[in-house]
Order: C-alpha cells, then sequence, then structure tokens
C-alpha cells in the first residue's frame, strides 16, 4: 500500500476546513501540486529544530523547510489522506518523546480573516484520526512534524 493517487482535476478548496480561509498562493510548493501520485514510503516527517531548541514558531519552520529544498506536501494531499484514512500507514501512529505527532501539510498556508496564517495537519487523539489547523505564529515542538518529500539527486 505504497502509492495514493490524488485528484488534481480538483483543487483543494479552504471551505473544506473553513469558509473564512483563504490559500496563501505565493506560499504553495508547486512542485508538491504537480504529484499526482505519492509512495507514502517515501514520505519524511521533519521538526526542523536545531541542535539545542525545543520549540520555534511555525513561521521559522516555514522558513527552514522552504531554505532545506523539502518538497513540501499540500493540502489536497492532507484532503485525499483524510478522505481514505484507511490508506495512512500504521507507522505514522508513532510517538516522539513519548508524544503523539501532529503531521502537518506546509505545502499548502492559509489565511483566515484576521490576517493569521495557518497549516492543515493530522494527528491521532484517542485512536481515531483528527484534524487541525496549525497557527504559524505560535510555537512548534519537536513532535509537531512536517509531511515531505526530499528531492532526488
Amino acid at each position: 500500500m505504497g502509492q495514493i493517487t490524488i485528484d488534481r482535476t480538483k483543487p483543494f478548496e479552504p471551505i473544506f476546513v473553513c469558509k473564512w480561509f483563504t490559500i496563501e498562493k505565493d506560499e504553495t510548493d508547486v512542485r508538491s501540486m504537480a504529484l499526482s501520485e505519492i509512495d507514502l514510503t517515501k514520505v519524511r516527517f521533519v521538526a526542523m529544530l536545531k541542535e539545542g531548541e525545543t520549540s520555534i514558531t511555525g513561521e521559522e519552520r516555514l522558513k527552514r523547510l522552504k531554505a532545506a529544498g523539502y518538497i513540501r506536501l499540500d493540502a489536497k494531499f492532507f484532503q485525499t489522506l483524510w478522505e481514505n484514512k484507511q490508506f495512512i500507514p500504521e507507522s505514522w501512529k508513532q510517538k516522539v518523546n513519548g508524544n503523539m505527532c501532529s503531521i502537518h501539510f506546509d505545502g499548502t498556508v492559509l489565511r483566515d480573516l484576521r490576517g493569521h496564517r495557518c497549516v492543515q495537519g493530522i494527528c491521532l487523539r484517542n485512536n481515531e484520526w483528527d484534524w487541525d489547523c496549525r497557527w504559524l505564529d505560535g510555537n512548534w515542538n519537536a513532535h509537531d512534524l512536517s509531511a515531505v518529500l526530499e528531492i532526488s539527486s
């Protein structure tokens, strides 16, 4: 169960999350948007913390993700997983430092009416997958992970 197909004929609509969100087009990872299939065994999870750091803001994390060159998986990939939870690998349920992970999809940044920015995420609560929007102006810890693909050389 490695490959998952993403229907790119229907774009991600922020209404899926909340009717007051818009997509920050200049923050979209177009490399992720170009993918119609993703091998789930190739998805990596990164926190972007430097040695000695326990947390950073989501905005700093996003800046580091871009600088590292990862393909930041987008909200349409999130939506595909959300609508097909049976495809989420069991390995994604692992804990980091005793905490359940939140997995975020930073390839799409959303903005609310007040100008606050966030990204979509999934997390395991009471042994069931749940979704959330995580604000980029808040603190992100080691168990707040970003779903990315590494660029092949």
